[in-house]
């Protein structure tokens, strides 16, 4: 159980996610992707992300939001296709996956590594302890997804990163 800023309480669990979950991944996403908030990520995409993506579940085991880890190299990994059903927004299923991507990270991997996230959502990862970066500091992120982005020549997404030490 998890409570908000607004102290009311929510009833989820935040869990790796499974082969099973898959396609209740890509309908989470879908509203995010036809915004072009999100890129677009293929079943079988999701599917191969499965090892480093995790949801939070509901009472009723229902997904109300994923996040997926990619890794660039040991020292450098991207939080991506972060997205909550709208309805629980605020919530703080958002809040609880990222930190739970970040236990993750910090208990698995050597250190010093920085978790990036490109966002419109700046301010809820400044409260993660996130900071802003320039977008340059990720060349292999600009050259394997952005160059292929329907906004890279218009780009609005903003680069937060956290290091841990």
């Amino acid at each position: 159980m998890l409570k908000n800023n607004t102290n009311e309480v929510e009833n989820f669990s935040v869990r790796k996610a499974e082969i099973q979950d898959v396609e209740n991944i890509h309908n989470l996403i879908g509203p995010y992707i036809e915004t072009n908030i999100l890129l677009n990520r293929t079943i079988d995409k999701i599917e191969k992300d499965i090892p480093l993506t995790w949801v939070a579940v509901n009472k009723q085991n229902e997904i109300i939001g994923s996040a997926a880890l990619l890794f660039f190299s040991k020292t450098l990994c991207e939080i991506r296709a972060l997205a909550v059903k709208k309805e629980n927004i605020s919530k703080g299923a958002g809040r609880a996956l990222v930190k739970e991507i970040i236990r993750h990270v910090s208990e698995n991997y050597e250190r010093p590594i920085k978790v990036f996230a490109l966002t419109y959502a700046v301010d809820f990862f400044k409260k993660l302890s996130f900071k802003e970066v320039p977008k340059e500091n990720f060349p292999d992120k600009i050259y394997e997804v952005c160059s292929i982005c329907v906004k890279k020549e218009h780009c609005d997404e903003k680069a937060v990163e956290i290091v841990i030490n």
